[in-house]
């Protein structure tokens, strides 16, 4: 929901989703006798949830870029700076192109 202002959180969540998948495997082998069974119901509810999510991603999502106390014009200029500085930097230095907005 946060990540349109804060993009760390999709590193983040990979770490963690990472984290979880290898910590549920190890306790599904080890120590659960058998795991739940999940119906259709289950699936569908989730589903249905999908929709609320997309709705309150979209108003943080506005919230966050649209407010001028989190994000304004003299940050992006900072931030602009800072792209082309590294630019330059990994051209000069690597041999590098790259081509960021």
């Amino acid at each position: 929901m946060y990540s349109s202002g804060l993009p760390i959180l999709f590193l983040i969540s990979a770490i963690n989703f990472a984290l979880i998948y290898w910590v549920d495997k190890y306790l599904v082998l080890r120590f659960y006798r058998t795991p739940k069974n999940y119906d259709e119901e289950t699936i569908k509810y989730t589903l249905k949830q999908f929709n609320w999510a997309f709705l309150f991603h979209a108003i943080i999502t506005f919230y966050m870029l649209s407010n001028t106390k989190i994000l304004t014009s003299e940050d992006i200029k900072a931030i602009s700076e800072q792209i082309e500085a590294f630019k330059e930097y990994s051209a000069n230095n690597f041999g590098l192109e790259i081509a960021l907005a």
